[in-house]
């Protein structure tokens, strides 16, 4: 049975049961391999009507995946969705396990959600919520810079989700 976005609930905790077992594997082949992981719509198990076994299983991969030199790397647009389960358990193993986090523009409700977990200043809440695209705060323990991202035209041309890049890509190859 091929896998879809479109499963329910019930399905969510043994593919990332097998998803993650998979990883770790993989991840224990050698611990002096470079390796990363990246999860991407985590809210998904972590969220409102996540699944708390699945998420347990992450839990316990990001720890598996640091315990072999790896680097875990997890995305959202909302990161208020990682503590909705169980008391925000997801989001503070999410925390706790990262050594860097990098802090791009966000709603004020978000930013003051990080500010209680991360011990961020008033100012570096603002500096989130009013940052420009690519901008945004790195944290590394105390330690807090401004930095600015910029793509160069090869990387943009490979990440753009803009309908109007995309179009006009479409025009200039003749497809």
């Amino acid at each position: 049975m091929p896998l879809s976005a479109e499963k329910n609930e019930e399905d969510i905790s043994p593919i990332t049961f097998l998803g993650t077992y998979f990883i770790r594997d993989e991840l224990s082949r050698s611990r002096t391999r470079k390796k990363a992981v990246f999860g991407d719509e985590l809210w998904k198990i972590a969220g409102n009507e996540g699944n708390e076994q699945a998420a347990d299983f992450v839990i316990k991969l990001i720890k598996t995946i640091r315990g072999y030199s790896g680097i875990f790397v997890s995305a959202t647009q909302n990161v208020i969705d990682y503590f909705a389960l169980r008391d925000g358990k997801f989001g503070d193993t999410l925390l706790n396990n990262s050594r860097l986090k990098l802090l791009l523009q966000m709603e004020e409700a978000e930013a003051l959600k990080l500010q209680e977990k991360l011990g961020l200043t008033d100012e570096e809440v603002m500096q989130i919520v009013r940052s420009g695209r690519g901008q945004g705060l790195l944290c590394a323990g105390k330690n807090r810079i401004s930095v600015e991202i910029r793509a160069s035209q090869a990387q943009h041309a490979l990440i753009t989700a803009s309908r109007s890049d995309l179009e006009k890509r479409v025009k200039t190859s003749g497809k």
